[in-house]
């Protein structure tokens, strides 16, 4: 399996987000870091789209005014408006326009940095004793980078640029913690090696393995340590950062659980002496001491 789409990803945590179904407060001039601007109170009633709310005097004329509209549906809305109040209906479409960018854009780029896994990760250093291996690690640039600079991430501002770092750093972060704890947990991925009729075994791809079975700790990428990494990074950077850090680790979890299963760990060439090799007496032996490399690519 390849990268997960970012439709997938996107779609998955826009779902979640709009399930804590956040009831927005009135209208601010600012929060989060937005910058919100404040809709007049006494604008043109002409437009057929607002109605006015008030009351009169005696003599009929207007002492308090209000327009009001509908506020967009949830969904798809992602937040709900504190009134039919034009400010507050305002708030809600620039919150869900803020968010729903936001979204868009970091998911595009996390799933951009999960295919330059795939075209770049490689392992090395495994071990190989008769058919058996073991050990080795990753290795794979820094996929904070990627996550960072992708151009299609919506909104270069202050505030977008700080929320695009830390969830760059979230992601990077617990990525490495899950690579990290990959090793060949002792796999039978050579059996010509066992008896190889020869005094030098030549490169030969391993058996094909789902990744999940050499990954030593699979919490690094669950739902939990995403959530809290996440949520420790942006606390304090942007409002409904728990929900926020929630329905964006869940949309990786969700995405991780089915890709570490499906995606193979391929053409890790291994090779190596076979000390024993001694012909006609002894005409095959297992290798011994040999090695495994994987060039990029291998995770397919």
């Amino acid at each position: 399996m390849p990268a997960p789409p970012a439709i997938v990803l996107n779609s998955a945590a826009i779902m979640k987000f709009r399930s804590f179904q956040i009831q927005l407060p009135t209208a601010p001039t600012g929060v989060g870091g937005l910058s919100v601007a404040r809709s007049s109170m006494i604008a043109s009633a002409s437009s057929g789209s607002f109605q006015k709310a008030g009351s009169t005097t005696r003599s009929g004329s207007t002492t308090s005014q209000q327009q009001t509209r509908t506020p967009m549906s949830m969904p798809p809305a992602l937040f709900k408006a504190a009134s039919n109040n034009l400010q507050d209906v305002d708030y809600q479409r620039q919150m869900h326009d803020k968010y729903t960018n936001l979204f868009q854009g970091l998911t595009s780029s996390i799933a951009q940095a999960w295919q330059q896994f795939h075209s770049s990760a490689t392992l090395e250093g495994v071990s190989i004793n008769g058919p058996v291996a073991t050990g080795g690690r990753i290795g794979c640039p820094t996929l904070e980078t990627t996550v960072y600079t992708q151009s299609f991430l919506a909104g270069t501002g202050p505030w977008e640029l700080k929320i695009r770092e830390q969830v760059a750093k979230a992601f990077w972060t617990c990525w490495k913690q899950m690579l990290d704890g990959v090793r060949v947990p002792g796999l039978p991925w050579y059996p010509a090696f066992a008896a190889f009729p020869g005094p030098l075994a030549p490169p030969m791809p391993n058996v094909p393995t789902p990744f999940a079975t050499i990954m030593g700790d699979h919490w690094a990428m669950g739902m939990q340590n995403l959530k809290t990494t996440l949520s420790n990074l942006l606390q304090g950077k942007m409002d409904y950062h728990t929900q926020f850090s929630e329905a964006l680790a869940m949309s990786m979890d969700g995405s991780f659980q089915v890709w570490k299963i499906q995606t193979q760990v391929i053409n890790v060439f291994g090779s190596g002496p076979i000390p024993t090799f001694a012909p006609p007496y002894v005409p095959v032996g297992p290798v011994v001491g040999g090695t495994g490399k994987m060039l990029p690519g291998g995770f397919a």
